[in-house]
């Protein structure tokens, strides 16, 4: 029991991280490339895109 609590704390730290790290990566997207992009494309066409890739996540 206490390797399986043990496994799971590792899990959870980890996952912590991991999503730290994945904060991070979108934040400095949003601070450097959309402004790029979003003068290139424009609002609304972003967020065309944008949902079209989130479609394969529903």
């Amino acid at each position: 029991m206490k390797k399986f609590l043990l496994g799971v704390a590792v899990l959870l730290v980890n996952f912590a991280s991991f999503r730290s790290v994945r904060g991070f990566g979108i934040f400095a997207f949003q601070i450097t490339l959309y402004p790029f992009v979003e003068g290139l494309l424009g609002p609304v066409m972003i967020a065309r895109i944008g949902g079209i890739i989130t479609i394969p996540l529903l």
